[in-house]
């Protein structure tokens, strides 16, 4: 039976080199719904690869479980280029300096690895829905038995 999994797409940018990259950030009721979920992206087109990892909470901290992925990618799609980048860290946002805005929710930035660079770290520069990234010429790859729910934008 098929496995439905919804998300959203993330460019992201580097700080060092410019380039430009996607991420897929998974949604679910519980970390348990996609905790076993991956993504690789490339960086010479709009273009990403979801897939079942069980080794997907370590890609983070084990170069090897990441390489894993990527060579798997590759060998699914026929050709190489795909790198799954690492999470770095979450960046809080400033305090507002005016105490009325407080209230407001500010969300924390991801900062991914570069993928271009060996010394880079990317951030968020917009979000998309998967329908409109697909609209604007981007392209998901699905490993496995998964399909994605492209409802909203």
């Amino acid at each position: 039976m098929p496995r439905r999994i919804e998300g959203e797409v993330v460019r992201l940018q580097c700080r060092s080199c410019a380039s430009i990259f996607h991420a897929f950030t998974f949604s679910g009721d519980t970390d348990m719904v996609t905790g076993d979920l991956a993504f690789a992206t490339r960086v010479d087109s709009a273009e990403l690869a979801l897939a079942e990892a069980p080794s997907a909470d370590r890609l983070d901290e084990d170069d090897g479980a990441r390489e894993a992925l990527e060579a798997r990618i590759a060998d699914a799609l026929g050709r190489p280029g795909f790198r799954a980048p690492r999470l770095l860290r979450f960046e809080e946002p400033p305090p507002p300096p005016d105490p009325a805005q407080w209230q407001h929710y500010r969300a924390a930035k991801v900062v991914y690895q570069c993928i271009a660079c060996p010394t880079g770290e990317a951030v968020e520069i917009t979000r998309l829905s998967v329908r409109a990234f697909v609209r604007s010429s981007g392209r998901i790859n699905l490993l496995g038995d998964l399909v994605l729910d492209q409802a909203g934008g």
